[in-house]
């Protein structure tokens, strides 16, 4: 039994405890990757090797391989938007450090497979960043979920795919793609919208692979005294092309974009790098769950580099459907006039040719290491793109990422001209369709096209646009066996809502509520709908948005300064209390004087939601 004091208001400072988790089922999987990681790392854990019949990922998993091949892409993204938070439709999921979202890193694996199997290069991929992330030495990453901010959800994506005719290059991307709002979803004024902020400043970028080349050229032949050449790659343009997949929400005006960086006007001579910050104001329940959140401005930056305009040039553009950033050689690229490009790594600056020894190779690539490196190796397309979607948006959007890469393969002769001279410049001085189509003599070089493409699917309803904490509120007295939070319950056939206590689930949006700046418990389930005691009847009330609550809609603690499990009240204007009783079905209203001495079947205590993973 429990009495309660006089004085009913008294604020304080509690630690809130851990959240439970529930083991989820496991599956053992006998494949490529669990063999390279059991023989190669001491990292291995069969148990953490899953399939869609995973719900959860084992709360002892330092990493989880999600096997995803036997799903089409429209069922993966439903499973993983229900596992993380945030649908993608790759066949393999890597998830280093799972149950960190200060150190998660999630490997999107698309590598075409060799009979059921993915190629060394792939399986070398996975084992290194296993070994890297999980190392003791691994850097925790500083993001915008980093405790001074922990209402801002960001997924980190790694991508990678294959360039060069035989795949000895590689572009290597690191997105960070975030959730919020700029203010809680209860305020009066300010910026409600909600926000997806796509980034990418990390990753190697383009290699194109010519580092462990022993020479420039990649194949020559010989017609009498004359030599035609195909030289290896190089990168002419990259671009990156960001597409909101929702017409219909983008012409209603519900999604709308709303910046890109870098701006072309900001591309100078030489490599700088920018920053952009952007200010929120989050409701945040920084000292109890007990204690009615309290709006914290905060305010985050991102870094990002911009590659010099000798080197590549700069291009923007915003469409009504998404952006497009692209980057362009300035130096030898094929927008340029042969005789101002390419040209110019031959021996006779602003022409296609010139005289040259026997067999003498018409293109020195060390004028490219020198004057066009990233050419070769180092450019990423940094930007930062923010797409936003108005408070009363719901459903979900899919937002498609595509790189595209074009490299120059260029052609060149040597060719007799007469007595012993002999030239060398542009073009086959014979064809060799017969090798590969392309390579014919009317043409300067071949441009190959390297895509790489993946979509996210973004959940609008996701608790992450809150813009403020929430909480669950247990029952003491029904959890001795097992923990029983309070909970709403949808009732379809009378399409209505209603109370009751069942098992605690990590994550469920229909147990969390925001203990808003009024005092109001509000369900996230439904942000419209409160927790309410009038007339003596726990309900959910949809009278919630009045600046100042009603006295049924005020909820306190009896002791929130205190680590003890407490009672939960509103007070009548007689100055008795409204009390949970979680001993009926449905929970019921026990009115009493301040004063009374409280049954058990009134005791709850209450923690932050975890929302690593979103249920319903």
């Amino acid at each position: 039994m429990k009495c309660f004091p006089r004085s009913l208001i008294s604020l304080g400072i509690m630690t809130c405890c851990a959240a439970s988790n529930a083991m989820p089922l496991s599956s053992s999987q006998t494949d490529s990757i669990a063999d390279r990681l059991q023989s190669s790392t001491p990292y291995f854990q069969a148990q953490c090797h899953l399939t869609d019949t995973n719900s959860a990922i084992p709360t002892d998993c330092q990493y989880a391989l999600l096997n995803l091949t036997h799903l089409d892409p429209a069922a993966r993204s439903t499973y993983t938007i229900a596992l993380l938070g945030m649908g993608v439709e790759s066949p393999y999921l890597l998830i280093t450090r799972p149950h960190d979202l200060n150190k998660r890193e999630i490997y999107l694996l698309d590598a075409p497979l060799n009979n059921g199997e993915l190629a060394d290069s792939e399986l070398d991929y996975i084992e290194s960043r296993v070994m890297n992330d999980l190392s003791k030495n691994a850097r925790v990453r500083r993001s915008a979920t980093a405790g001074n901010a922990p209402k801002i959800m960001e997924f980190v994506l790694h991508r990678r795919f294959n360039v060069e005719r035989q795949d000895k290059g590689n572009v290597t991307l690191k997105y960070k793609v975030r959730y919020y709002s700029h203010s809680p979803f209860y305020a009066t004024s300010g910026d409600k919208d909600k926000y997806v902020e796509i980034v990418l400043a990390e990753g190697s970028g383009v290699d194109m692979g010519m580092a462990g080349s022993w020479s420039d050229i990649y194949r020559r032949w010989n017609s009498n005294s004359n030599t035609s050449y195909v030289y290896n790659e190089y990168l002419d343009t990259i671009d990156v092309d960001i597409q909101v997949n929702d017409k219909a929400k983008l012409q209603s005006g519900q999604i709308y974009l709303n910046d890109l960086y870098p701006r072309m006007q900001d591309q100078v001579e030489s490599k700088v790098d920018k920053e952009t910050s952007t200010n929120i104001k989050i409701g945040l329940g920084a000292i109890s769950p007990k204690f009615p959140i309290k709006d914290i401005e905060y305010s985050f930056t991102d870094k990002y580099s911009i590659t010099n305009k000798k080197q590549f040039g700069l291009v923007t553009k915003t469409r009504p459907d998404g952006y497009n950033i692209r980057y362009e050689n300035n130096k030898y690229g094929s927008q340029l006039d042969p005789e101002n490009g390419f040209c110019n790594l031959g021996t006779a600056d602003g022409w296609c040719w010139d005289y040259d020894e026997r067999r003498g190779n018409p293109w020195n690539f060390d004028k490219l290491k020198n004057n066009n490196s990233l050419a070769l190796s180092g450019l990423r397309p940094d930007f930062v793109a923010k797409i936003a979607a108005k408070p009363s948006t719901s459903g979900i959007s899919t937002i498609d990422l595509t790189t595209t890469v074009k490299s120059l393969a260029l052609f060149g002769h040597n060719r007799f001209i007469i007595g012993r001279r002999y030239s060398s410049g542009s073009e086959l001085w014979t064809s060799n369709t017969s090798a590969n189509s392309n390579w014919k003599e009317d043409r300067n070089y071949e441009q190959l096209t390297y895509q790489d493409s993946f979509p996210i699917t973004v959940d609008w309803n996701s608790p992450w646009f809150l813009g403020a904490d929430s909480v669950t509120i247990q029952s003491t007295y029904l959890s001795q066996e097992s923990p029983k939070c309070l909970s709403v319950v949808n009732n379809v056939e009378e399409q209505s809502d209603s109370l009751a206590f069942t098992d605690c689930i990590k994550g469920a949006k229909s147990q969390s509520f925001v203990f808003d700046a009024a005092h109001r418990y509000r369900s996230v389930a439904n942000t419209e709908q409160c927790l309410d005691t009038t007339n003596g009847v726990l309900t959910l009330s949809n009278d919630c948005s009045a600046y100042y609550a009603k006295n049924t809609q005020i909820w306190s603690w009896q002791e929130p300064n205190n680590f003890a499990n407490d009672v939960l009240f509103t007070i009548n204007n007689d100055r008795t209390i409204n009390a949970i009783d979680a001993s009926t079905t449905p929970p019921s209203i026990l009115t009493v004087n301040d004063n009374s001495n409280m049954p058990n079947s009134t005791i709850y205590t209450s923690q932050f939601s975890d929302f690593s993973q979103v249920n319903p």
